[in-house]
């Protein structure tokens, strides 16, 4: 548990973080649930298909190599022994462990 102390530094260092923002609507494209967590300490909108989900090194690599690509196809779900959805996009696997269901996950990529 974080201390009082710990609490006001961490709530300075965003603020002063947040104050010296120049884009105020950007989108992260990340492999995993920082660009989510960055977003969201920085007070800004979701603008990301890529939030609550994690890529493999090899298939986020692909995915942002050929972005337009894979943002233009539909992600689609995949058998897999994980205790959370799964979907391909193209032939990029996405482990879509922070959702309920596939449906769920579907919804917010779209």
């Amino acid at each position: 548990m974080m201390s009082i102390i710990s609490r006001i530094e961490w709530r300075l260092y965003k603020n002063r973080k947040i104050r010296r923002l120049k884009n105020n609507n950007p989108t992260i494209i990340s492999s995993n649930c920082n660009g989510g967590m960055i977003l969201h300490d920085l007070g800004l909108k979701f603008n990301t298909p890529t939030i609550n989900l994690l890529f493999e090194a090899s298939d986020y690599i692909k995915f942002v190599s050929d972005l337009d690509r894979y943002l233009s196809e539909d992600l689609v779900e995949a058998e897999s022994d994980k205790p959370y959805p799964v979907g391909l996009i193209g032939d990029v696997r996405v482990y879509l462990m922070h959702y309920k269901s596939f449906n769920e996950a579907k919804d917010k990529w779209n």
